[in-house]
């Protein structure tokens, strides 16, 4: 080794040999710090929770965390119920307001017949009725889906009421505006007090009259009185020929006859649309009963 130049200094040279195995590490082999945890024997762990380092505020969070979501649980399940017991008695109060209005509508139904009505007051009781109907419905929206019968109820009186303040409508604008045209005219039937000229005159106005309203009334509704006032139209023509001829020949009995003829078709017509009035009232009073009895199903 010397003569390579491994060496400084001469002297014995180190011989190679296996290093020593190493001794398993014991309790023996540790600092002296690291030792205590050998030292520290098995405890009860209460003892250590209790005595150690332990942060109170920790589990106090966590405690109020848990019974905080408990409470938003709680809360979460419950609103629900408060929503639909809610709406629920949302639709009650609706219904309850719109059923002295729909039974009010029984009065105005039988009205349709009766000799004379006012026509304001009966506008105004349906527009009410109807605005509380409209009402009704706007609310049931607001039912949960559990509610279907509820919200099924409350859309059936709400629909029967608006069919019948409808029908109401127009058959009361209907009466209003056929019953002047039904009244017989005053005509002259005595050639000694009404010149020729004068009495065209007279019956002419009163025949634009009739023709403005006939042409102006609904074609789908109550058919049968506006083919008898179309019917009454195509002979004025022929009763005005036959009143003036009675005038001109000096024929009081011939001018009155022909005025009796538009007299008899007027009553036709009137009476025609008293039963017309009448068939209305009966789909009428089918939408005001199941109107009623789904509002009282809702109210109970």
């Amino acid at each position: 080794m010397e003569l390579l130049g491994f060496m400084d200094s001469p002297g014995m040279a180190s011989s190679w040999s296996n290093a020593p195995e190493e001794e398993p590490v014991t309790g023996r082999h540790l600092h002296a710090d690291s030792s205590r945890l050998l030292e520290r024997a098995p405890a009860e762990v209460g003892r250590d929770l209790l005595g150690g380092d332990f942060r109170w505020s920790v589990l106090v969070a966590l405690v109020l965390i848990g019974a905080g979501i408990a409470a938003l649980g709680a809360w979460a399940t419950q609103r629900p119920m408060a929503d639909r017991a809610a709406a629920v008695a949302e639709v009650q109060a609706s219904a309850a307001d719109l059923r002295p209005a729909v039974a009010e509508m029984n009065t105005l139904n039988g009205g349709l017949v009766a000799p004379e009505v006012e026509i304001a007051t009966v506008n105004d009781a349906l527009s009410r009725a109807d605005a509380l109907a409209r009402q009704l419905f706007t609310t049931s929206a607001s039912l949960p889906r559990s509610e279907t019968a509820n919200r099924s109820r409350a859309a059936e009186a709400s629909g029967n009421t608006l069919d019948a303040t409808k029908l109401l409508r127009e058959a009361y604008a209907y009466r209003s505006a056929v019953m002047p045209v039904l009244a017989e005219p005053v005509l002259e039937t005595d050639p000694g007090l009404i010149e020729i000229d004068e009495a065209v005159r007279h019956f002419g106005a009163w025949q634009a009259r009739f023709d403005a309203t006939r042409t102006a009334l609904p074609d789908d509704f109550m058919n049968k009185v506006t083919v008898e006032l179309d019917s009454i139209s195509a002979q004025l023509d022929s009763v005005l020929s036959d009143y003036v001829d009675g005038l001109r020949s000096e024929d009081p009995a011939a001018a009155a006859d022909a005025v009796s003829t538009l007299s008899r078709r007027l009553a036709t017509a009137e009476t025609t649309l008293f039963s017309s009035l009448g068939d209305v009232q009966t789909r009428v009073q089918r939408h005001i009963d199941s109107a009623l009895l789904s509002l009282d199903l809702l109210i109970s």
